[in-house]
């Protein structure tokens, strides 16, 4: 479950600098 989430998270991050970077590496840590 949270892997493939992590899956679609990661390049969300490469895609958003901004306050959503740090909202989307508590989601994958």
């Amino acid at each position: 479950g949270k892997h493939g989430v992590s899956c679609l998270e990661v390049p969300l991050i490469e895609h958003t600098p901004g306050p959503d970077l740090d909202k989307l590496s508590s989601v994958l840590r």
